[in-house]
């Protein structure tokens, strides 16, 4: 099951966007049955020229075998971007931790 929600947002003159939600599922059978959540945020913020992104997500996937090694993973993202009249500067941050 997957379910987001996404609302506008301003702040200080900014205007984008703010998401949130997340995933639940479950696996039956074999040694691969397990028990996942599945988290996730995320905004988009412009302001002229300028504009910022940012995520945020989490998985723990429970194992249900006892021989299994459970596994939880975070992944923040984060970006900046300046419109020239004909080309764009950006930077971004990708992270993951297992």
């Amino acid at each position: 099951m997957l379910a987001t929600l996404s609302h506008t947002a301003q702040l200080w003159g900014w205007r984008g966007s703010v998401s949130y939600g997340g995933t639940i599922r479950q696996i039956n059978g074999s040694a691969a049955a397990s028990r996942q959540f599945l988290p996730l945020g995320s905004v988009s913020m412009a302001q002229g020229r300028h504009s910022v992104q940012g995520s945020l997500s989490y998985a723990h996937l429970n194992q249900r075998d006892p021989l299994q090694t459970d596994t939880r993973n975070t992944n923040l993202a984060l970006a900046y971007r300046y419109d020239l009249p004909q080309d764009k500067l950006g930077a971004e941050l990708n992270t993951n931790y297992r």
